[in-house]
């Protein structure tokens, strides 16, 4: 048996794919008395489940809080089953895990959107670093009231602008408010009921920090337009029907700077 026919044996033996018999385990793998061949594999494929637990439980760490020990190690074994390792880092393993849940018989209707959040953060804290633009001083570059403050546009250019984001920019859209449900679970309180209310969130990171808050619907609609490459024209435009709209839009767009998300303002027009 070569030697990558006997690696795909044992891995499946491993993952339990296939059943470790004695007879299957003839030449794979070597046994004492004291630790026969199939106590080994045993030990093997136990540890191949754990350390998957153990990475999903790094990337859901409110998932296991909410969820205990052993129901959040039940629940990760099930979605392992369904949804093995595809990539040979584990810091992919729980991509899927949102979808798994929606249909896991479970408590609380929101969990799917608490694993959405988490997931977000997590990607969020592995994105690639981009340097985000800077803010200029007050009243430089800029004209009379023309473009947001601290935006080095000229009025002219504003409109056919486009803004490009740090790679580890997400909006998510929610079925559930879950950000009270994360607070308690972060400050070690009781956790909230489920409130059935769509929610929209923000989630980003600035160094080594993951932040998220909620955004109304204008601004979800407006950071979804820029993501999509629409100018800032028609980035704007998602907060036309406010009385206040063009306050809203240069608030929004000057905390998208603040808090660097925007990495570059790229005037697209044609020559």
């Amino acid at each position: 048996m070569s030697l990558a026919s006997t690696q795909a044996e044992l891995y499946r033996l491993l993952t339990g794919a296939e059943t470790a018999t004695a007879e299957r385990l003839t030449g794979l793998v070597q046994g004492t008395s004291d630790a026969p061949a199939e106590s080994r594999v045993e030990v093997y494929a136990w540890m191949y489940v754990e350390r998957q637990v153990d990475a999903l439980r790094e990337d859901f760490p409110k998932l296991a809080t909410l969820l205990g020990p052993e129901r959040f190690a039940t629940l990760c074994a099930d979605y392992i089953s369904a949804h093995p390792s595809e990539h040979p880092s584990l810091a992919r393993l729980g991509r899927r895990l949102a979808e798994f849940v929606a249909t896991y018989p479970v408590e609380r209707k929101d969990l799917t959107d608490l694993v959405a959040l988490e997931w977000a953060r997590a990607e969020a804290l592995l994105a690639p670093d981009a340097a985000a633009a800077s803010p200029l001083p007050l009243g430089e570059g800029q004209g009379e009231g023309a473009v947001p403050p601290g935006i080095a546009l000229s009025p002219e250019s504003f409109a056919r602008t486009r803004l490009t984001f740090v790679p580890s920019t997400r909006v998510l859209s929610l079925r559930h408010d879950v950000l009270p449900l994360w607070r308690a679970l972060e400050d070690a309180e009781p956790p909230p009921p489920p409130r059935a209310e769509p929610t929209h969130v923000l989630v980003w990171r600035k160094g080594w920090d993951v932040f998220h808050v909620a955004l109304g619907p204008e601004e979800a609609d407006a950071l979804t337009r820029a993501a999509a490459g629409q100018p800032l024209e028609e980035v704007c435009d998602a907060f036309a029907h406010l009385p206040d709209a063009a306050e809203a839009a240069f608030t929004a767009l000057g905390s998208w700077l603040v808090e660097g998300l925007i990495h570059s303002f790229e005037d697209r027009s044609e020559p």
